[in-house]
C-alpha cells in the first residue's frame, strides 16, 4: 500500500486508509458462556466464598438476617444470583 502521506500522531482528514480503518473498528464483545446448573452453582459458591468467606447458605441465611445489607453494591449482583 502506498504511503498516505499521513504522520502516526496527526491523521489526514479524508485518508480513505485511515478512514476506512475508523470505519470498520467495532468495540469488543464478552463472550456469552453457557453454564450447567452445576458450573453455576460452583461459580456462586466460589464468588461468595471468596468476597465474604462464607457459603451460599450461610450469605442467604445473613441476608434474611439482615446481617448484610443488600442495597451495598458488592452484595447486589450476588444476592440477585442467591
Amino acid at each position: 500500500m502506498p504511503d498516505c502521506g499521513c504522520r502516526p500522531h496527526r491523521v489526514r482528514p479524508g485518508c480513505s486508509r485511515h478512514d476506512r480503518n475508523l470505519r470498520t473498528a467495532r468495540p469488543a464483545r464478552a463472550r456469552a458462556t453457557e453454564l450447567s446448573a452445576e458450573e453455576m452453582a460452583a461459580l456462586i459458591e466460589g464468588r461468595t466464598q471468596a468476597a465474604f468467606g462464607m457459603t451460599v447458605d450461610e450469605f442467604r441465611k445473613a441476608l434474611d438476617d439482615g446481617r448484610i445489607d443488600v442495597e451495598d453494591p458488592g452484595v447486589a449482583g450476588l444476592a440477585i444470583l442467591v
